[in-house]
């Protein structure tokens, strides 16, 4: 999450949180524990509460983060709430209907853009409880409903734009403690969510996009500096302890989009999804994203491409990745890997490129598994030091070794799969011109590739020559393996440590 959107977010995350505790807490003891979070953000606030018998009033809330380099400043301000005291020991958070957040970004020299987003919750309160210093907040609405309140777009002069969600039966709970670090967890569950937004660009485009899910819930932890953040060099909080770890999973997710040019259709898609699960940690570790979709169908249409709408459906989709976000002498793990399975393509592409089914039409499987080792010299977060080091030219790191753990590709009656390793020496980056040389070998294995070769010169889709030169390329690196099977190749491909590149025991390099 990056720091605008986490200050976008606070005083609501706040607002709408938490778990139920049994000491007590006053109006000030929660406003002190609302700022203490609003401190990690660094930047300026402004912000006058007031009392008033048991009830305190925070008044609008301003931030503001000055850019370096004299760049322009960003600011984000939300209206005024209310802390009420119930008489029990524990806090009443009183949202006003209307209640909004303003968020601007103006450089120096150029036009601003801002947007206004204004929240009405209705069927619900929030309560805050706990200890000064340990509060946690329990929160239950009916019915949250978000728009847009005003857009400014540079080079746009009137900007059309429209936002509305809706959210039902949303419950979550947060727990703020204010220590020498301030630490936040909580969690979520809502029902059906409707969201929609569109946008005319003012020169006759417009786009349009809607999502709505059936439910949801969530889970969050955070960990984040006392005395604020300096958004230019991140590196340094998250050696002081800033982390940020979040899963989310919807079910009945589906989205549509339209991209026009006056009255003629650039792209219209639409996609639903039975479960969508999101991930994400980011701490002295590096960042690590995954996301894992069960059941998921797709529907393209872009004319100016191809005039027929394209239909993808898949059993499961999947993807993860991780970096490394410190410098050190210790070596880290990159890691990647995606995967696409059960994945069917509709009859009207089919239908184009091969109407008479010669080409099996089998569910298709695309899987990568990849790992490395590498050694930074930068912390990429401090991105003044990332900028000083590219204008040097300096290299930023070193990778040390690659493992290909899983290339599988199964389409069309044919499949390649493929495993291996190497090392890297860095002290050599002559042999291949500037890269650090490899050491390692890498197995593939290819099955019906000549079968449907002979199926697409067939269909006329390759010509004899091109199928010619396809088979004369794949012999080059591959042999076959009748011991396991008819239509088998298989390719062992061997980086020596003198440099050399071997096939199959041939030298190729």
């Amino acid at each position: 999450m990056s720091r605008f959107a986490l200050a976008a977010s606070t005083a609501l995350a706040t607002v709408f949180s938490a778990g139920i505790a049994q000491a007590d807490v006053t109006a000030d003891d929660v406003w002190t524990n609302i700022r203490a979070y609003l401190d990690t953000l660094g930047g300026t606030l402004s912000v006058q509460p007031a009392r008033t018998g048991n009830t305190l009033s925070t008044g609008e809330l301003a931030l503001e983060w000055m850019l370096p380099f004299d760049a322009g400043k960003v600011s984000l301000r939300e209206s005024s709430f209310d802390l009420v005291e119930s008489g029990d020991g524990t806090v009443e958070i009183v949202v006003p209907d209307g209640f909004e957040l303003h968020f601007a970004f103006e450089p120096k020299d150029k036009p601003k853009f801002a947007v206004g987003v204004k929240f009405d919750m209705t069927g619900g309160k929030t309560t805050a409880s706990g200890d000064p210093g340990d509060v946690t907040y329990i929160s239950a609405f009916e019915t949250i409903t978000m728009s847009l309140t005003d857009l400014q777009v540079p080079e746009v002069a009137n900007p059309d734009a429209r936002l509305n969600l809706t959210m039902n039966d949303l419950k979550s709970e947060q727990r703020v403690v204010v220590g020498k670090l301030v630490s936040v967890s909580g969690s979520s569950t809502h029902g059906a969510y409707d969201a929609s937004f569109s946008m005319n660009d003012g020169k006759g485009g417009t786009f349009e996009q809607s999502n709505k899910a059936a439910a949801g819930t969530g889970t969050y932890s955070m960990v984040l500096p006392r005395n604020g953040m300096d958004i230019m060099n991140l590196a340094a909080a998250v050696r002081g302890g800033l982390m940020f770890k979040a899963d989310t999973e919807i079910k009945g997710y589906e989205t549509h989009q339209t991209v026009m040019a006056g009255a003629k259709t650039v792209q219209e898609q639409h996609s639903v999804v039975d479960i969508y699960k999101i991930g994400m940690r980011f701490d002295k570790d590096g960042i690590a994203l995954n996301g894992d979709g069960t059941d998921t169908s797709a529907k393209m249409f872009m004319p100016e491409i191809i005039p027929l709408e394209i239909n993808l459906d898949a059993a499961k989709t999947a993807g993860k990745i991780a970096l490394p976000l410190t410098s050190g002498e210790e070596l880290k793990t990159v890691a990647m890997s995606m995967e696409i399975s059960g994945l069917t393509v509709g009859e009207s592409l089919w239908g184009l490129i091969d109407p008479g089914k010669a080409i099996p039409r089998d569910p298709a499987t695309l899987r990568l598994d990849m790992t490395a080792e590498v050694k930074s010299f930068v912390d990429w977060l401090d991105f003044m030091s990332v900028k000083a080091m590219e204008d040097a030219g300096e290299v930023p790191g070193e990778i040390h070794s690659a493992t290909l753990n899983d290339l599988t590709v199964e389409a069309a009656g044919a499949s390649l799969v493929a495993s291996g390793a190497a090392t890297f020496d860095n002290t050599d980056k002559v042999t291949f011109n500037g890269f650090p040389k490899p050491t390692g070998t890498l197995d593939m294995t290819l099955k019906g590739s000549n079968a449907l070769i002979e199926k697409l010169v067939g269909m006329g889709l390759v010509s004899d020559e091109e199928a010619m030169g396809a088979r004369m390329g794949i012999g080059m690196v591959a042999k076959p393996a009748p011991e396991e099977g008819e239509d088998v190749l298989k390719s062992h491909i061997e980086l020596t440590e003198e440099g050399q590149v071997m096939a199959n025991g041939i030298r190729i390099k």
